[in-house]
């Protein structure tokens, strides 16, 4: 990374349907991360049950403060990259 690195909040583009596994991962190695749900009920003919969804498909919010960790929570199987404009 460039010497203009800021530490802070990313959000993390990832593999469809890896996102609580790579969440996981980033918590092994000591990486902050949020992977936002909100709970719903869903219902069948015969149950109703509360479950968890993902807020975002595919995306979720990493911290980091150094290139390090920015490299590091690149380098876990199922994340792709980070989203960036401009």
């Amino acid at each position: 990374m460039s010497k203009n690195f800021k530490s802070g909040w990313y959000v993390l583009y990832v593999q469809l349907c890896h996102e609580k596994k790579v969440h996981n991962l980033l918590e092994e190695n000591q990486l902050e991360s949020f992977l936002p749900m909100i709970k719903t009920v869903r219902e069948w003919s015969d149950r109703k049950k509360t479950i968890f969804k993902l807020l975002f498909l595919s995306y979720f919010f990493v911290k980091v403060s150094s290139s390090l960790e920015h490299h590091k929570s690149l380098s876990v199987d199922g994340a792709y990259r980070y989203v960036h404009f401009g």
